[in-house]
């Protein structure tokens, strides 16, 4: 089962919602928006999230991917549990 979460800055709710660990689907297709992130980079903001869940976060451009540029707008990853 995957997920396609594209909701502009709506993600952030729904990866705070204590119901989600329990509902979260083995693969997720995540678009991140700087719109609503509760930190200062979105791209590291939901791939620590995601991580906390148990996923294996990818990236959609190839490595190495600097966690530490700040980005704003939107973006892509992959996120799977094993």
């Amino acid at each position: 089962d995957l997920m396609k979460m594209d909701i502009e800055g709506g993600e952030w709710a729904i990866l705070d919602d204590p119901r989600f660990p329990d509902a979260a689907p083995p693969a997720i297709l995540l678009e991140w928006h700087s719109y609503m992130c509760p930190g200062e980079n979105p791209r590291t903001e939901a791939a620590r999230r995601l991580r906390d869940l148990g996923y294996e976060v990818h990236h959609e451009k190839p490595p190495p991917v600097d966690d530490d540029e700040p980005l704003f707008g939107a973006g892509a990853l992959w996120a799977w549990r094993g």
